[in-house]
């Protein structure tokens, strides 16, 4: 795999390609990570094994995150490289986006901001255990609270970091409020 660094929309970025390819199919790539761990080194084995099998450009993006930033900066920075990616000339129909946990959210989150600006929309989204209720809301939570790593407890400390309870509502924080 190439790597290189790029900026798309003015937000920097990762750039992955297979050795050889002639690839015009791209995916952005949104990693995970709570909002406030995670990043695009430590989500660069997983985008370049995506990048061999699918014969693909990625692009993961390194979205501004808290505690220096804090909602809404990491949806403004994905909209910003999509926004990059189609004004470089690449043609939706070319582009995917994906993202794990907190990425899946802010997938969504751009989907939602893409049809509110009316930009084209993606190819396709592929959502990798995401996020898409602040609230935690969910029943799992309650069932066998303590055999996984990810409780409650320790989303909800991450989230006080990104946003605040009253945001929770908002569908560029929880996009299962919004009209997808």
């Amino acid at each position: 795999i190439d790597l290189s660094e790029e900026e798309l929309g003015g937000v920097l970025c990762e750039r992955s390609v297979r050795r050889g390819s002639s690839s015009d199919r791209h995916l952005l790539y949104l990693h995970g990570g709570g909002f406030t761990l995670g990043s695009i080194a430590s989500h660069r084995e997983l985008v370049a094994a995506i990048t061999t099998h699918g014969d693909l450009v990625a692009h993961s993006v390194a979205y501004r995150q808290p505690p220096e930033d804090r909602f809404p900066a990491a949806v403004d920075d994905v909209v910003a490289a999509y926004r990059g990616l189609l004004e470089s000339g690449i043609a939706p129909e070319q582009i995917a986006i994906a993202g794990d946990s907190a990425g899946g959210n802010l997938c969504l989150a751009l989907l939602l901001r893409v049809k509110l600006d009316g930009l084209p929309m993606p190819a396709a989204a592929v959502l990798i255990c995401p996020a898409p209720d602040m609230a935690l809301p969910g029943e799992s939570w309650n069932r066998e609270p303590f055999l996984d790593y990810l409780t409650r407890p320790v989303a909800q400390s991450w989230l006080h970091h990104y946003l605040d309870p009253p945001q929770y509502a908002n569908p560029l924080a929880s996009p299962i409020h919004g009209d997808l």
